[in-house]
Order: structure tokens, then sequence, then C-alpha cells
């Protein structure tokens, strides 16, 4: 699997859920959740995942160990591969194409089953927005070539293990393949805006205009 997405830093620590499967959106039923500021690690700022396999305890968390992500504001992409090894090692974090180290501090998962609802969403405090663009998910494991050289690239929808891609070009329509459009679902409701905002990640094709911020 490849999750990939760009997200805007405000300069916040607070927890922000990205990627998420869940049954029931905790860390104690299968699925998956992908964080950008780690409260687990005392709000550390630390891009990371959890793999959650049959319970609570059977499970993986691996995070960054680098400069936190809140520290750095502005527009960052970020991509997690995991390659379904059932182990921690398995998997790699990328940010802005370069991969990161990382520690490991649960690596007890059992299975890989990840039911539920796939999400992208977010927790923030009261009057606070997060932004988010881009979103991508695979079947395959990406390499480091493919990450760093298709970040800033606008797919086409069709390519070879792509099967979500959420470019919030004011809809939630999915545009690979597969259909999987989305829907609103929450207590605020996500808008689309331009973004006048510093640090824009170039494009190679149709400049980046607009992004999903809730």
């Amino acid at each position: 699997m490849t999750w990939e997405f760009w997200a805007y830093s405000t300069g916040n620590i607070n927890d922000e859920y990205v990627f998420a499967k869940s049954g029931d959106g905790s860390l104690a039923t299968s699925g998956y959740f992908i964080h950008t500021s780690d409260f687990f690690d005392g709000g550390s700022g630390n891009i990371g995942i959890f793999i959650v396999g049959s319970s609570a305890f059977h499970r993986i968390h691996i995070r960054t160990t680098g400069t936190a992500f809140h520290s750095q504001v502005g527009w960052h992409h970020i991509a997690i591969t995991y390659d379904g090894s059932l182990n921690a090692n398995g998997i790699k974090i990328y940010l802005d194409g370069n991969q990161e180290n990382t520690t490991i501090s649960e690596n007890a998962l059992d299975n890989s089953a990840n039911n539920g609802t796939f999400q992208i969403r977010a927790t923030a405090p009261s009057g606070e927005q997060r932004f988010v663009d881009e979103a991508r998910v695979w079947n395959v494991v990406r390499s480091p070539s493919d990450i760093a050289n298709n970040m800033n690239t606008i797919l086409v929808g069709n390519e070879a293990g792509l099967i979500g891609y959420y470019r919030f070009e004011n809809n939630f329509n999915d545009s690979s393949l597969n259909g999987f459009d989305g829907i609103v679902s929450g207590e605020i409701a996500p808008t689309f805006l331009p973004l006048f905002l510093s640090s824009q990640p170039p494009r190679s094709s149709n400049s980046r205009s607009k992004a999903r911020s809730w």
C-alpha cells in the first residue's frame, strides 16, 4: 500500500488524523490511522501511522524522528508505504520526497484487516482550519523515485495500482477509474477555497488552485 497527500502545516502541534480506516474510528479496532502530529508522544508533531489488527494489543505504530511537521509552516508532501509484512520495518515514511528516519513504538500486528470506511479527516481546535490536497491511495508499494518524481504532477487517473485519487476540485469525487466518490460527514462542513497561502508547491501541469479545508 501507499498513501500520499499534500498537507498544509499551520504551525499548530495539535493532533490531526489525515487518513483513517476503521470500524468505529478508534485505535482499538482493525484498520489504519495516519497522523501528522503524534499525541501519543506528548504531541511531538511527528508524522506516523498506526495499523491495528485484531485488537488494540495487536498493532504497529511507527513515526518520524526528524524535524516536526508542525514546525515547518506551509505545504508539504507526505507519503507512507507498507509492504504488507505485518512488521513495522516494512513501513517507510517520506516528507517532500525524502525518506525520513523513524522509530518503532509498537510492533505486534497479527493481521492487516482494515475494516470500515475510508476517511480523509482531521481533528483541530475550534475555529482552526486544516488543509489537504491531492490525496492518493495505491494498492502497490511506490518506489522512492515514483514518489519523488510524481508528487508535483497531476495524475491522469489510470495509473497502475491507483485505487483512490481525490483532487478536491470543488467536489469529493474520485479521479481514479474506480469511482470511490466521497461524501461529507461530520460536525464541520468542509469548504473549497483558493489557496492564497505561502509555499505552494510547483505543478508540472495545472497549477494548484483548490484544496479541502475543514
